[in-house]
């Protein structure tokens, strides 16, 4: 079977088009359900226009479709499933209805070939790994009402250029950025609460970090090894700075503190930076609480201004 062309089908079973391998193009009408992993590793699948009132795409749907290429979505979707598109690697765009509402875990890891995304704007919730290891994914504009950057969102994503992140987030979550080696600056909004653990780590290619605000903590190894990271502008609500959160920074030269009394660090916070170069600069009258920690001790220059 080449193609799949039906006037109105209500409902597709899970995997019943599974390893397909023939299958090129399939068209279907009004369709109501479609179940888990229908199209999956239907390798030679390469355009699929799907139409009807569903609400859901199953997980699984087009898992490992290796030559997809052209999906056309309906108006009534508000969920896609986990993996739903998983390693479809010749996947470059796709236009998300503006009807959705959520996007599940891993729903479009290693789509090696896409390029950018647009999440609309009734989204209030995206899963882990959404676009983990997406190589080629240079730009991501984020519409949707979403509290969260999940684990592992944009990971290995090493052509990523460009975020733009609703004034909603108010966590972003540990690795969500790990190893985006061609990001140079990302603007964080005002709402936010909290970086996660290993949030931009061998972010290599980041050279400035402004911290709103509200920000309360900032998770282990969340910077660590920014290896052109220049400037740190921290949050004056600023509690905790994890363990490593800003080792191996060697290109770190200006640390500015808005917060009057001292976050918690520990030894490796700033450890493996090249310390002499480095100014922390403090509020003024804030040096002698600074002073009474036992790590804010150790940093050489610690400047009020």
């Amino acid at each position: 079977m080449e193609s799949a062309s039906f006037g109105k089908v209500e409902k597709l079973g899970s995997n019943v088009f599974q390893e397909c391998s023939n299958l090129e193009k399939v068209e279907i009408e009004g369709l109501q359900k479609i179940g888990n992993g229908v199209f999956m590793k239907c390798l030679r699948l390469t355009e699929v226009t799907l139409d009807g009132p569903f609400k859901e795409l199953g997980a699984d749907v087009f898992r490992d479709c290796a030559s997809l290429s052209t999906v056309t979505l309906p108006s009534s979707l508000k969920i896609i499933g986990s993996c739903a598109f998983q390693n479809c690697k010749n996947l470059s765009t796709i236009e998300l209805p503006s009807s959705l509402t959520k996007l599940s875990d891993r729903v479009f890891e290693e789509c090696s070939s896409l390029k950018s995304i647009v999440i609309p704007n009734m989204v209030k919730s995206m899963g882990n790994s959404i676009f983990e290891e997406c190589s080629m994914l240079d730009s991501v504009i984020i519409q949707g009402f979403i509290d969260e950057i999940p684990t592992d969102a944009f990971r290995s994503c090493h052509s990523l250029r460009s975020v733009t992140l609703p004034v909603s987030v108010r966590k972003i979550g540990s690795n969500a950025f790990e190893e985006c080696v061609a990001l140079t600056g990302i603007k964080l909004p005002i709402t936010l609460q909290s970086i996660g653990s290993s949030a931009f780590r061998k972010c290599v290619g980041l050279q400035t970090i402004i911290v709103p605000a509200a920000v309360k903590t900032i998770g282990g190894d969340a910077f660590r090894e920014c290896t052109a990271l220049t400037t740190a502008e921290l949050s004056v609500s600023l509690k905790d700075i994890g363990g490593s959160a800003f080792a191996k920074c060697v290109s770190l030269r200006t640390v500015n503190l808005k917060a009057p009394l001292p976050p918690d660090i520990s030894k490796s916070t700033f450890s493996d930076i090249v310390s002499a170069a480095c100014q922390f600069y403090i509020p003024v009258g804030s040096k002698t609480m600074y002073m009474q920690h036992k790590q804010w001790q150790k940093i050489k220059q610690l400047i009020e201004r």
